[in-house]
């Protein structure tokens, strides 16, 4: 009888996976989830990242400040600035507003300052610091459309 270098099929008629090719392609699928997750996402062009910049602004223009504290690990808070933040309504909503972004990994002392505890947190402030109105979770388009509405 001649040698093969083919296995027999097992009994059940499944063949074995091969556990190191098995592991291979797990840490390969993580790595790439890692890496694409962990991109930083820019922060929306015209917002400050300086609150007291921002609160100054507020003042000169007699405008309410419109504050957004996130990090870049945290999934709803890239989401937002992905699919809201960047929405035309949203950014023409925007406009009336100074519009901050508060990274909480940079500026931790700030998110304290505000009992921000849970990510994303999002507020308008008047430019004295009184917060007006306040909402801590993920927001669509037309939720956080609806948030800037009950400013007034």
């Amino acid at each position: 009888m001649p040698m093969t270098d083919v296995e027999p099929m097992p009994p059940n008629g499944k063949r074995r996976r091969n556990p190191g090719v098995v592991f291979v392609v797990l840490v390969a699928a993580m790595s790439g989830l890692y890496l694409w997750t962990s991109r930083p996402v820019e922060v929306p062009s015209g917002w400050l990242t300086d609150l007291d910049e921002a609160l100054r602004l507020a003042a000169d223009s007699e405008r309410h400040v419109f504050v957004n504290f996130s990090a870049d690990w945290c999934p709803p808070c890239r989401e937002m600035k992905r699919n809201v933040f960047s929405d035309a309504r949203v950014r023409e909503a925007l406009a009336g507003f100074v519009s901050v972004h508060i990274d909480t990994d940079v500026q931790a002392q700030v998110a304290r300052r505000f009992g921000v505890a849970g990510l994303p947190t999002m507020m308008v402030m008047d430019a004295d610091r009184r917060i007006i109105t306040r909402f801590d979770g993920a927001l669509t388009v037309e939720g956080f459309l609806q948030f800037l509405k009950s400013v007034g």
